[in-house]
């Protein structure tokens, strides 16, 4: 999952209906929460292995690949104001920009 914010943001907060719980994980292979994110104005903050990421605890439903997970994020602005974001998170094995990087480089 890719994330941006117009002017610069911090996410803050994550939750889903999809899962007992769902935290924020740090870079690297260790399983340390993080609380929060900065999100620069305007700059991608990719999430991903390696990276920080998303993972959901105990699962309520089955997500197989396709499933839309709905996921809400809570950003802060600058000014302290909070907005909830619902993403609509499709269960995939690659981003569609990677799947699209992929194609591009294999067709050359």
């Amino acid at each position: 999952m890719n994330l941006t914010s117009t002017d610069g943001a911090t996410l803050v907060a994550v939750r889903t209906e999809d899962a007992a719980a769902i935290t924020l994980q740090m870079p690297g292979r260790s399983a340390h929460a993080a609380t929060e994110l900065a999100l620069p104005a305007r700059a991608i903050v990719a999430l991903a292995p390696g990276r920080y990421r998303f993972a959901l605890h105990r699962l309520v439903r089955t997500v197989r690949l396709g499933d839309i997970v709905n996921i809400t994020l809570t950003l802060q602005r600058r000014d302290g104001t909070r907005e909830d974001i619902v993403v609509n998170a499709v269960a995939r094995l690659h981003s569609p920009v990677d799947d699209e990087k992929r194609a591009h480089h294999h067709g050359h």
